[in-house]
């Protein structure tokens, strides 16, 4: 695709709620898996691993404001496989419901 096709693309999509913008990536994956020329370049495992949760929880009819912070907060961590960090879900409480330990 060029560049100025995809400038474009963008531009639409911004101005979209996230709810429409899942309906535009599921007809995007649908076209991608008829018509691709070339295949998908290979995501991080934390790509990967953030958009699996993100397609269960679709899946499973969480709304996307509910699926945008936890998504948001895998995507923000450092990507040292060393380092365990705590995660925790978003609400209330959410301190108190840990979803991985912490590295000691």
């Amino acid at each position: 695709m060029n560049e100025h096709l995809r400038d474009r693309i963008l531009r639409k999509l911004e101005t979209l709620s996230d709810e429409r913008g899942y309906q535009v990536l599921d007809y995007v994956e649908f076209l991608e898996s008829r018509y691709a020329e070339r295949p998908s370049p290979n995501a991080s495992v934390f790509t990967r691993f953030t958009e699996a949760i993100e397609d269960k929880l679709r899946a499973g009819k969480v709304s996307a404001s509910a699926i945008a912070e936890p998504c948001a907060t895998i995507t923000t961590l450092p990507h040292d496989p060393g380092r365990a960090v705590p995660l925790t879900w978003p609400g209330p409480n959410a301190s108190e419901r840990p979803l991985a330990p912490a590295s000691t």
